[in-house]
């Protein structure tokens, strides 16, 4: 029949006998070829063979058989695969994609189906082979074209875009195999070209595309047969190529035999016009779209008259239902000539949807161009409705199945799987692609029976509802997820019956339940009862079983001598019965709490044996009889507990006397009864606080609640022998106290779980309070500069600090247990180191210096304090303490300082011996100078220019005069030898009387002085140099003053200090030579003006200002003029008035006694004060001394009942005093009072501590001072005012 003899290889079993198969397939040429096995398939022809393989024999293949069936099929013309029921349409597209060109469903024996098959296959084998065109980039042109050349393809490659055409002409390819990127070219625009030629209209295209191109070809605007993805096998193109060559060839061959019956036929176009009209809707419009004809099914389904529609577009009946991006891609498909095919939503005139299938084709001109668009669309508004109302069942359908906790499969009637839901996925433990495809003979998963047993495939409950009709139910099943883990199933299979009765079944639905859980809640209840019933067993406790009235009904007796009377004699009785009173009182007060709460714990009860009286406690639980839903039974467990009261007893007894406190917390119940000196040691009355475990845990500090659940957790879990805390719980005063909680397990349950802690509270604030203290020494000794040392009592090192290792280079470790004397001391100091030990022997201490020597021999001078460690009781040396630091570097710089301030010395008293001496020779002719010039001022026969020289010799010996002097008062104050008295210097007198002295120099130039202070500031300084100061001040203001100039003087408070300024309105000062005011002979260029001066008297200014405890500054603008400012501590002010009253004494006054009070001061204007003061007080007899010797002196002769004594006075001062008075017997109980000038802070503070029974400041407030006079001297107070 085609002249040539192939081949069908048949792999595994065969569709039909033999026989019939070999008769059947010679009548079509064909030879077959029978492999029972994939490793015959060798031996089979290759060329020019059909390969023909059974599905389920295919799928029970390993995958490794798999993939190398794929590889030799690929060598054959084409690989079908047979099936006697339809295979999955996702199992097919696997199959294609590894090479299959097709699937036969098959009835044997009826094999007219496969043999039409093959028969096709046979006659395009039979013709000649496929041309294929293959355009690509060079690189795929060389990895292709010998795969395609290989598998029996004739192949012409092509790499330049702008020859397809010519190509088609010459070539005339059966397929087209064009790359998705070419080379200075867009395929799409390409096949569009392509398309409008008569050849290549019909022209099978397959797009060659990478993964990420895939999706771009698929919304090309051309059509193409198919895409492929790279990388391909040869097998996989092959089929591809062949499947779309042959379909090509076969529609050349269909067109060409019905061309002539067509032309005869040459059917008539009214009649069919009218068949159109009659179904359809019809439409043309022109270029531009309007609409130019239409038919009445248009008019009937739109709503609108044919003259609403004429001229006019159709976005009349446009519904906005598609996205704008739908209508833009349909015209530009139709305006590029194609034609479109689709589905569209339009509006009716009444606001209606309805839905068309449409099919719009462009009549094109000669050249191409789109002249009339014609439309044919179908009214499919009710199909539309009917899909979207089984969309939404099968929605309802899709949630119910995919929301149910039951997995379901559904399995096609070969047995494979087509869908489930995710249940499923979870259960099994794979993904949906894993399961999809999957048959229930070869599953991927494996089933086990519960005996453990594997389930064949036959058996398995799809199989065997698909080959009896019968739904299988609640099947136990187990089955082994991918991660070796086994879940059990209660599986039910049903059949889906089919629609046409024709057909038994369109395939098996199974549900199935993942009951492993509740598999192993069955084992673990049984388990339990076993369990239960060993226990109930191993209580050595009577256990009894009661109903509501104490009746026993049921007992367990593990020692009889445990029990009121024997086990037949309790059965059927009451506890009233047999129990004491008050015995069966409290056992049916604990039916009473279990019936109402299920449990009961903790009642007590005392019974008479065999072994005589014994104490029980009792735990009832309620029990629900099942056949009798209002019937109540309790099970009662009664514990021996006699020999822990006895304990416990003893115990209490112990406790008490030592001081704890004692719980008892049931961890059942969660009370907590509290006895011993627990409320106690918290501040608490007995029985104040609440006896449970929630008010414990209040009263624990927050920072302390995680310790307490570490411990407890800890021992309760076993993983810590005892239970102990140390913790801080709140006292009733709110104060923490630090308490060590101990305690232990005394009962636990039938499951060893405990229910009962007894433990003891005690209090350790005190040892506490000592670590803390320790805490703080060691961090001392730790972190200071000094090293430290500490040696036993035989001189053994025990211990040195980080400093002791820097300085001496020894680590602990090197000196541990070594005598302290051998190690960093050298040997010359040996007669000393005996003396310290002896010192140390005897408990005393040695401080010194101590020649050491490091480990890299480097010797130092070392200040060192050592001192002896003794025992309290004894005296025993128990211990030495050793402290020092390198003092080397000290000592060589107290050397240099002594060195240097003899040098200073030295040239100090030069400096005084050449002043002394040049202000003696200076002073000499001076006076000579000047008297004999005064003399000649009284001689009337001098003419006026002899008057005007006198008068210029007198100027310039008076401005040297003041030049000498100011220079011997410079040197003073460099020297030290200036000695001020510090005092409450009134300012505004103060400025008052220096403007009077110093308004003769501003008269005559007209410079006014304005006076800015207030009359209740003060300063703290010397009045004569604080004078001397502003004196000065003014006078520069007043010679660089401007004629008729202003000088302002001012003075404010400001914090602790008053703020002086002297302003003028003078020339001022550069600002580049402020920093050269107060520099001595520094005249700023002065000296070149008619103003005289000596240039330091601004010199002399800062450093008295700098000796009163001050600062002085100065602010300049040029041409504008000067400020300078002077700041001195500030002192409070009394008025005059106040201090008068003060000073008045109560006449109604009682007298008082008569006391002596000694006053010790160096200045003889304080004497005098206190004097004036004391005078009030006419009881009080003063004694003064003006130096500290004499105060000692009289104090001892005259024993005054108070001493008042100043601080810094020459010789000896004011604290050194106080020791020689504190020191003698006779003296040191006369109360002291420091008055002094001293006020900072530090000196109050110092004074205080040193011993001073008040410290009183000057200048002295009257009324303060003689308040504390009169408490000292504990006379009744004279009242004096106080200042408001």
């Amino acid at each position: 029949m085609h002249g040539v003899t192939l081949s069908v290889v048949v792999l595994g079993p065969c569709p039909g006998p033999d026989a019939l198969l070999a008769t059947r397939l010679a009548a079509h040429h064909a030879e077959p070829w029978w492999c029972p096995t994939l490793a015959d398939l060798h031996r089979a022809p290759t060329r020019s063979a059909i390969l023909l393989v059974e599905w389920h024999w295919l799928t029970r293949l390993s995958l490794a058989e798999q993939a190398q069936l794929s590889q030799q099929a690929g060598e054959r013309a084409s690989w079908l695969v047979w099936s006697a029921s339809p295979v999955a349409l996702p199992a097919q597209l696997h199959w294609k994609r590894q090479g299959v060109s097709g699937f036969c469903l098959l009835s044997p024996p009826d094999l007219n189906p496969l043999l039409a098959r093959i028969d096709t296959l046979l006659d395009s084998l039979a013709g000649p082979p496929l041309r294929v065109l293959l355009l690509d980039q060079a690189d795929s042109l060389a990895l292709h074209a010998p795969m395609l050349r290989q598998v029996g393809l004739q192949v012409l490659t092509l790499a330049d875009p702008l020859q397809l055409l010519a190509s088609l002409e010459a070539y005339h390819p059966d397929v087209l195999l064009i790359g998705a990127s070419l080379p200075d070219c867009a395929a799409p625009d390409l096949l569009g070209v392509l398309r409008q030629t008569p050849q290549g209209q019909a022209l099978p295209v397959l797009v060659l595309a990478d993964a990420e191109q895939y999706p771009a070809v698929l919304h090309w605007p051309v059509v193409v047969q198919g895409c492929l993805l790279r990388p391909l096998t040869a097998c996989v193109l092959r089929a591809q190529i062949t499947a779309q060559g042959r379909a090509g060839r076969e529609r050349l061959r269909v067109a060409r035999l019905a061309a002539p019956v067509l032309t005869e036929l040459a059917l008539p176009l009214e009649p069919l016009r009218q068949a159109v009209d009659e179904h359809a809707i019809v439409s043309v419009a022109d270029v531009n779209g309007n609409i130019i004809h239409i038919n009445d099914k248009f008019c009937e389904i739109s709503g609108y008259t044919r003259e609403e529609l004429l001229g006019r577009s159709h976005r009349l009946v446009k519904s906005h239902w598609h996205p704008q991006a739908f209508y833009d891609e349909l015209w530009q498909t139709i305006s590029s000539g194609h034609n479109w095919h689709g589905e569209v939503c339009n509006r009716r005139k009444n606001g209606e949807l309805y839905w068309v299938e449409a099919s719009i084709f462009p009549v094109l001109d000669e050249q191409g161009l789109p002249v009339q668009y014609l439309s044919i669309r179908t009214d499919i508004t009710h199909l539309k409705a009917v899909e979207q109302a089984l969309q939404e069942k099968e929605a309802r359908y899709r949630s119910l199945v995919d929301t149910v906790a039951d997995g379901i499969v559904l399995y096609d009637p070969n047995g494979q799987v087509i869908e489930c839901n995710p249940a499923a996925e979870q259960i099994l433990g794979l993904r949906r692609e894993q399961i999809l495809g999957h048959s229930a003979l070869n599953p991927i998963w494996r089933c086990v029976y519960p005996d453990g047993r594997p389930c064949r495939g036959d058996a398995h409950p799809v199989m065997q509802t698909l080959a009896t009709g019968l739904s299988q139910q609640n099947m136990l099943m187990g089955v082994e997820r991918p991660d070796a883990s086994l879940v059990w199933v209660s599986m039910s299979s049903a059949p889906i019956a089919a629609a046409n009765a024709r057909q038994t079944s369109l395939g098996v639905v199974v549900s199935f339940s993942d009951v492993t859980r509740i598999r192993e809640m069955d084992r673990a209840a049984r388990e339990s009862l076993s369990k239960l019933e060993a226990t109930i067993r191993a209580i050595p406790d009577p256990l009894f079983e009661m109903d509501r009235d104490g009746r026993y009904c049921d007992i367990h007796p593990s020692d009889i001598g445990l029990l009121a009377a024997p086990v037949h004699a309790l059965l059927g009785k009451t506890v009233d019965d047999v129990l004491e009173p008050k015995a069966a009182s409290t056992v049916h007060q604990a039916i009473a709490e279990a019936a109402a709460q299920g449990v009961s714990y903790g009642h007590q009860i005392w019974v008479t044996t065999p072994r005589g009286r014994r104490c029980f406690e009792l735990s009832l639980a309620r029990k629900l009889l099942p056949e009798q839903a209002d019937a109540l039974r309790f099970v009662l467990l009664a514990r021996d507990v006699t020999e822990r009261k006895h304990i416990e007893a003893r115990y209490a007894f112990a406790v008490e006397g030592a001081g704890d406190g004692v719980w008892d917390w049931n961890m059942l119940t969660g009370d907590m009864p509290l006895s011993g000196h627990y409320e106690d040691m918290l501040g608490f009355a007995k029985g104040e606080l609440p006896p449970n475990i929630e008010a414990w845990k209040r009263s624990v500090h927050p920072d302390d609640w995680d310790a307490v659940q570490q411990a407890l957790n800890g021992y309760l879990d076993g993983q810590l022998p005892n239970y102990a805390v140390e913790l801080r719980l709140r006292c009733k005063d709110g104060s923490y106290k630090w308490i060590l909680c101990r305690g232990t397990v005394v009962e636990r349950d039938s499951a060893g779980a405990p229910v009962r802690m007894i433990g003891i509270h005690s209090d350790i604030s005190e040892r506490k309070r000592a670590e803390e203290a320790l805490l703080v020494f060691r961090r001392l000794v730790e972190t200071t500069n000094q090293a430290i040392r500490v040696a036993d009592a035989a001189g053994r090192i025990q211990y040195v600090n980080p400093a002791y290792e820097q300085l001496l280079g020894y680590t602990l470790a090197e000196v541990a247990d070594k005598p302290f004397t051998q190690t960093g001391i050298v040997s010359e100091e040996q007669v000393l180191v005996n003396e310290i030990l002896e010192r140390l022997q005897q408990g005393g201490g040695w401080q010194g210096f101590l020649k050491l020597r490091d480990k890299g021999g480097r010797e130092f001078v070392s200040l060192s304090n050592i001192r002896s460690i003794t025992s309290p009781d004894t005296g025993e040396l128990l211990h030495s303490f050793n402290m020092f630091v390198d003092y080397s570097e000290e000592i060589a710089r107290q050397e240099a300082l002594e060195q240097a301030v003899a040098q200073a010395n030295a040239a100090n008293q030069a400096k005084s011996t050449f002043l002394s001496s040049m202000s003696h020779e200076l002073r000499t002719p001076m006076n000579a100078i000047i008297g004999f010039a005064q003399m000649l001022e009284y001689d009337s026969e001098l003419n006026a220019d002899q008057q005007d020289n006198v008068y210029e010799i007198l100027k310039a010996g008076h401005h040297l005069l003041a030049l000498i002097n100011e220079v011997l008062d410079l040197a003073k104050i460099e020297s030290g030898r200036i000695n001020l008295s510090l005092e409450s210097v009134e300012l505004l007198a103060l400025a008052d009387e220096c403007c009077q002295l110093i308004q003769p120099l501003a008269t005559p130039r007209g410079i006014q002085i304005q006076l800015e202070i207030p009359a209740d500031i003060q300063m703290r300084a010397d009045r004569v140099r604080l004078k001397q100061v502003l004196l000065n001040l003014l006078s520069n203001a007043i010679k660089y003053n401007r004629e008729n100039g202003q000088i302002h003087l001012h003075a404010h408070a400001q914090g602790s200090y008053v703020q002086l300024s002297v302003a003028d309105t003078g020339i001022g000062i550069p600002p580049e030579r402020l920093t050269e005011v107060f520099q001595p002979f520094n005249r700023l260029n002065a000296e070149c003006s008619e103003v005289e001066g000596t240039g330091i008297g601004l010199t002399i200014t800062q450093r008295l200002v700098e000796m009163m405890d001050g600062h002085i500054g100065v602010e300049s603008q040029p041409d504008v003029g000067s400020r300078f400012w002077v700041e001195l501590p500030a002192e409070h002010y009394c008025p005059p008035e106040l201090a008068g009253e003060a000073l008045e004494a109560d006449d109604d006054a009682e007298p008082m006694a008569s006391a002596s009070v000694l006053c010790i001061d160096d200045n003889p204007v304080n004497l005098k004060l206190v004097a004036q003061i004391l005078g009030m007080r006419p009881h009080l007899r003063l004694m003064t001394a003006h130096a500290p010797e004499l105060g000692i002196e009289l104090a001892l002769g005259h024993l005054p009942d108070l001493i008042l004594l100043d601080i810094n006075m020459p010789g000896m001062d004011g604290y050194q005093v106080l020791d020689v008075l504190k020191s003698s017997p006779r003296l040191k109980h006369i109360p002291v009072v420091a008055v002094t000038a001293n006020a900072m802070p530090r000196d109050i503070a110092r004074g205080k501590q040193a011993g001073f029974a008040d410290y009183l400041t000057k200048p002295l407030h009257i009324h303060h001072f003689l308040q504390v006079l009169d408490a000292l001297l504990a006379t009744p107070a004279v009242a004096v005012p106080e200042a408001s």
